[in-house]
């Protein structure tokens, strides 16, 4: 499968904001059927199903339903109803695990946000196809136009419960009450809530937080090291390789005088150094 669509693509002759908007279509998608997809796993859970692959080096007898097959055709339509239906019986309020009175809280806070009603009224009729024709209150959830949906009383953002103005200084507090430090907090966050700018309002809480400066981990800087001084000149040295402006250089510098010596490597390998020593040392 790779190689066909490496083949399609290297024969698309595509410029690079072409190519662009269709990695944001395909990420979009990605992002559209993270939800279905997620509740369609649950729903499989109620079969115990056991999957085994099998290569057809070691299939030694075709197996009875490909040589048997029924020659009775079905319309394409039919199939497509059955799993239309199946997808509209899942619920994605199953995957919020949540007590029913804060699921009660979380609706009635959200349908008191006017920034959400207007968000949520612009999922259910369709988001404009310039940013400029969006009421300006909900500009900052744009970017995330495609993922967003709306779902008995609850707005979602792929599989994350987009949070009221009202309710973000409790939900904060609920973040940050293990004192986990700003990474763990923020890991923890994203994988069930979201509003805009919430990255930066968890990580100013956090800091601003005794406890946590308390037990925060810093990294110890190494006292300098001092060496002894050679009895003479280029007695002892030491080499580096650096890269300037996308070009590699080695230095060479004499422990007793600091003089030191630069020069471009045309090659980083091992040869063109050693072809650098052997100039110094010669």
């Amino acid at each position: 499968m790779g190689r066909e669509c490496l083949q399609i693509l290297l024969n698309l002759n595509l410029s690079e904001e072409d190519k662009k908007k269709i990695d944001k279509c395909l990420e979009a998608l990605e992002n559209y059927f993270k939800l279905t997809r997620n509740l369609v796993y649950e729903r499989l859970q109620r079969f115990n199903l056991t999957v085994k692959y099998k290569p057809g080096s070691q299939m030694l007898l075709a197996d009875h339903l490909s040589r048997a097959a029924q020659h009775e055709t079905f319309e394409p339509e039919e199939s497509f109803q059955v799993f239309s239906l199946e997808l509209e019986s899942l619920d994605p309020m199953q995957t919020l695990k949540v007590m029913p009175e804060r699921l009660d809280k979380l609706q009635r806070s959200t349908s008191h946000d006017d920034t959400l009603q207007t968000l949520k009224t612009t999922i259910l009729t369709g988001w404009p196809m310039q940013k400029d024709q969006v009421p300006i209150q909900i500009w900052e959830y744009w970017s995330y136009c495609d993922e967003l949906s709306f779902h008995n009383g609850v707005l979602f953002k792929g599989s994350r419960v987009v949070i009221p103005k009202l309710l973000k200084p409790e939900v904060k507090s609920r973040i940050h009450s293990s004192h986990l430090g700003v990474e763990v907090s923020l890991r923890k966050a994203r994988d069930a809530v979201f509003w805009p700018g919430m990255n930066a309002e968890v990580s100013d809480l956090i800091k601003q937080c005794s406890i946590c400066k308390k037990f925060e981990v810093k990294n110890q800087k190494l006292p300098m090291q001092s060496h002894e001084l050679p009895d003479r000149p280029w007695g002892r040295v030491a080499a580096n390789q650096f890269k300037l402006n996308g070009k590699e250089y080695i230095v060479l510098v004499d422990y007793y005088s600091d003089f030191l010596e630069v020069q471009r490597l045309e090659e980083n390998t091992s040869g063109s150094v050693i072809e650098f020593f052997k100039e110094q040392f010669s």
